[in-house]
């Protein structure tokens, strides 16, 4: 994954948690959204220091593309 398809990832994932209504704070969404990450910027999110809310992950998973 790429700069610009991570942010069109996140747009994505964010839109589908509004309709289903999930908040950012729910542990549904954390995992979610390392779910569909490829396994390349999944390894690299969790290298320490491990992240506990969805804006830290999310911000993680942008630097690291």
């Amino acid at each position: 994954m790429k700069f610009p398809e991570i942010d069109d990832y996140i747009s994505w994932f964010e839109e589908l948690c509004r309709n289903a209504g999930y908040t950012q704070g729910n542990n549904k969404v954390f995992y979610l959204f390392v779910k569909g990450l490829p396994t390349d910027v999944m390894e690299a999110i969790f290298v320490s220091p491990i992240l506990a809310d969805y804006q830290g992950l999310k911000d993680k998973a942008i630097k690291v593309t």
